[in-house]
């Protein structure tokens, strides 16, 4: 079940009865990141999570979600955006009373591997 519109890439959630919300750093509870979504959320209020293993999307498709230009940078880190909630970025959060979280390592422009983290709280 959907709580939000979501876009491939963006990190997610379960919050209060099983509804996929946008992951992020500012809470604890926020920041706990099940996955990444694979595609788009569907009128229906269907998405795929990928939790694990390798995710493959377009270049356009990681630029909205890590603010990026190009895509990914190969052999990065990612971590949930401390600002934004679902997006990622290849800095580590600093913000006192915010949450570092591992997201993935950048393959390619397109691929990332998914290796969630525990979050730590800064």
């Amino acid at each position: 079940m959907l709580g939000v519109d979501l876009l491939p890439g963006n990190a997610v959630y379960m919050s209060v009865g099983n509804r996929v919300e946008k992951a992020h750093a500012d809470q604890e509870v926020t920041a706990r990141v099940v996955g990444l979504c694979a595609c788009a959320s569907t009128p229906e209020g269907r998405v795929d999570i990928q939790m694990r293993g390798i995710l493959t999307l377009t270049i356009s498709e990681w630029d909205a979600i890590a603010g990026t230009d190009g895509g990914l940078k190969a052999g990065r880190h990612y971590f949930l955006s401390e600002t934004t909630p679902g997006a990622i970025v290849a800095t580590t959060p600093e913000k006192v009373g915010h949450y570092v979280v591992a997201v993935g390592i950048a393959i390619s422009s397109t691929e990332m591997e998914i290796k969630r983290g525990i979050p730590h709280l800064l």
